[in-house]
């Protein structure tokens, strides 16, 4: 699995892998129909794993939403500090946002496809059903900021920081987490289709019943993390560290685990049919693991 360089879209890119789904098209329709107690529940289960967000960083509901030319304007000028801006449904297709702080922001369903927003501040951002599909997010930090049934195809953020962040049914596929920070991340149920998480850091994270099929995870601190359910058919494990894990009823058939490390992981019910695992491995586990 490479990458492509840089595409047409003017980002480092990858050609769409076959197993993108249609996900993104109802992605805004599933919010809509979301009922607030569902969504609610997105936000008070992330507290409850990693904590409240800090109240400096809540968005101020019922503040006036900027309009988007006076923030291009301002970001033009020199300013970079938006910090709790409403921005709800805002359309910043293609905004060149690099290094803005947006701590706290409230960016629900805004759309940022493509936009340029490397090393931007959006710890603790409301982006739940933005669009962010294509957009650079390298280095960003995005540590607990809420991006339930976010669109994230596609999305290039290589070493962004995404702890702690709820990324519920969000679509990654095919997005480029290259060593990002993922752990106590919340992705149960997301799309991570043909994803690059090479030397990624996972642990700790829900990554419950998501799609990693494809998925190139070598190298990466998966330790500690519920995949039960997950589907890992023909994804990259080289050298993973899976120590402790939750691979319950997963899916990794054609799965290369060359190398991973498994010790104390649990797989029972798993399907390993056709899987590459270095000798030794199941005796790792243990033979309880593995029944």
């Amino acid at each position: 699995m490479t990458r492509a360089g840089i595409g047409s879209l003017g980002f480092p890119g990858q050609e769409a892998p076959t197993c993108i789904n249609q996900s993104a098209k109802s992605i805004h329709l599933k919010l809509d129909n979301l009922p607030r107690s569902s969504i609610m529940d997105h936000r008070v289960g992330l507290q409850q794993r990693s904590g409240p967000i800090p109240s400096q960083l809540r968005v101020r509901r019922g503040s006036k939403p900027m309009q988007v030319q006076e923030l291009i304007d301002r970001y033009a000028a020199g300013e970079r500090d938006f910090s709790r801006a409403d921005l709800s449904l805002a359309n910043l297709h293609g905004a060149n946002l690099q290094g803005i702080y947006l701590y706290g922001a409230n960016m629900e369903k805004a759309v940022l496809s493509l936009a340029r927003l490397g090393g931007a501040q959006l710890m603790g951002a409301d982006l739940r059903g933005a669009n962010l599909a294509r957009a650079d997010l390298s280095l960003a930090n995005l540590e607990g900021a809420s991006l339930a049934l976010a669109n994230l195809e596609m999305v290039y953020a290589t070493r962004a920081d995404l702890s702690r962040a709820d990324l519920d049914s969000a679509n990654l596929t095919g997005a480029d987490l290259t060593q990002a920070r993922l752990d106590r991340a919340n992705l149960r149920a997301a799309s991570l289709c043909g994803a690059l998480l090479i030397g990624a850091n996972l642990q700790d994270s829900n990554l419950r019943e998501a799609d990693l099929h494809r998925a190139d995870l070598s190298g990466a601190n998966v330790g500690g993390a519920s995949l039960h359910g997950a589907d890992l058919r023909e994804a990259l494990l080289i050298n993973a560290d899976l120590k402790d894990s939750d691979l319950r009823g997963a899916d990794l058939r054609q799965a290369d685990l060359s190398g991973a490390d498994l010790c104390g992981a649990f797989l029972a019910g798993a399907d390993l049919t056709g899987a590459r695992v270095t000798a030794g491995q199941h005796a790792q586990a243990g033979p309880r693991h593995l029944t």
